[in-house]
């Protein structure tokens, strides 16, 4: 007997989305139409409605549709899930080459910008910017000189230099030859200095000129050891300093030490002892330059030989030189084997001295002070005068003062 057909029980079928009625057919269900602003492929899905009894009363069963089931990964010990290969290579996509670009061209500005600021701070701390300066130009005669300024060598001159305002110190230098001069920079000024970098003089020959006579004349003369002829004799170019000579009489040898100073002439006068029963005495004379010695019109010695040999008893003595205009006379006693002591005191005379532009003066080492001087009182007789300038350097004289004057000194400074 077979079942009516409206009484059969519909088949099982799997899970399929619901078919889409057109809603203009009157259904209860509205389906997707063509101006719908959802896609097919994501269209919303509505949950398939129970369907209602047949006919019959019997209800059909609901078939619940079949979704796939995600695969799950065990998770590790520590509770984390394992990433599968590959899976941060596809998310994370490499830097392009156009980016890598971009990146080397803005380190590039960012070195360009704080380039100038590295330099500017560089320059400060060599105290070259970043303060109040000034502008030093040195200029040299001859030119090419070595610059320091405050220890450091900054060139040859001439030259130009932006300085720290305040003092500073400028040294010259060519070869063994050196100046030091402080000068003032302004700050925002140029201040112009000009040195005459004059090598001091070449020193005079160091040597001077011994004139030799003796009475009775004719003696042999030897000079340090050398037999240097017969007297009258003047030996010019003798090296300055003290020299001891011998002359030899016919009966005895007289020695004395003679001190030749540089640039002059040295006179000595030798006699001959005289034989006497009676010991001969000394005489020693203290002067400051030299003099000769006569008694009765006749020349005796001079007083750079040390000690004059006379015969014991009174003695008129007259102390001459005619290049200072000086004369004195003078009554000694000769003891018999004794030394007699005179000490004679040259005149004062005036000296004047001057020098272009200006300078220091010194006199035999002392100090006098500064040009023009017009009343410097000395005695008669040789004086080794210097005088110096910061900028010119120093200039050195021997002047000899006589009584006959006047006595100056002038000197151009700017001249070697």
């Amino acid at each position: 007997m077979s079942r009516p057909n409206h009484l059969r029980a519909a088949p099982l079928e799997r899970a399929t989305p619901p078919a889409t009625t057109p809603g203009a057919n009157g259904s209860g269900q509205e389906g997707l139409d063509e101006f719908s602003a959802e896609s097919p492929a994501v269209a919303r899905q509505e949950p398939p409605q129970a369907p209602g009894p047949d006919d019959l009363g019997l209800v059909p069963p609901v078939t619940q549709p079949l979704v796939p089931a995600t695969p799950t990964v065990p998770a590790t010990r520590d509770g984390l899930t394992p990433m599968e290969p590959g899976a941060l290579h596809q998310e994370a996509s490499p830097v392009s080459w156009l980016q890598q670009r971009w990146v080397a061209v803005a380190l590039a500005a960012l070195v360009a910008i704080q380039a100038p600021f590295l330099a500017y701070w560089g320059l400060r701390s060599a105290g070259v910017v970043g303060a109040a300066t000034g502008t030093l130009a040195i200029e040299t005669d001859p030119a090419g000189i070595d610059v320091a300024v405050d220890g450091r060598a900054v060139g040859r001159s001439p030259i130009e230099l932006a300085l720290p305002e305040g003092i500073r110190s400028v040294v010259l230098k060519q070869g063994t030859l050196s100046r030091t001069v402080a000068v003032k920079v302004t700050r925002g000024e140029t201040v112009r200095h000009r040195f005459e970098f004059v090598a001091p003089p070449a020193p005079a020959a160091a040597s001077g000129t011994l004139q030799i006579t003796s009475d009775p004349s004719r003696a042999a003369l030897v000079v340090d050891g050398v037999t240097r002829g017969v007297t009258p004799l003047t030996l010019p170019d003798l090296a300055a300093g003290v020299h001891t000579i011998a002359v030899r009489f016919a009966g005895a040898t007289v020695e004395q030490r003679v001190d030749v100073a540089q640039g002059n002439t040295a006179s000595v006068h030798i006699v001959a002892p005289q034989p006497s029963a009676t010991a001969a005495g000394w005489l020693a004379v203290d002067v400051a330059s030299p003099l000769q010695i006569f008694e009765q019109d006749r020349l005796v010695g001079t007083t750079n030989i040390g000690r004059l040999l006379l015969p014991p008893g009174q003695h008129v003595l007259d102390f001459v030189s005619d290049e200072l205009g000086f004369r004195a006379q003078r009554t000694v006693t000769v003891r018999s084997g004794a030394a007699t002591d005179v000490r004679l005191e040259l005149p004062a005379v005036t000296l004047s001295v001057n020098a272009q532009p200006w300078a220091e003066v010194f006199v035999d080492g002392e100090r006098v002070g500064e040009t023009p001087i017009g009343t410097l009182s000395r005695s008669v007789g040789r004086h080794e005068i210097v005088l110096r300038h910061p900028d010119l350097g120093e200039r050195r004289r021997t002047v000899t003062l006589t009584t006959n004057g006047p006595n100056r000194l002038s000197v151009d400074m700017r001249r070697p």
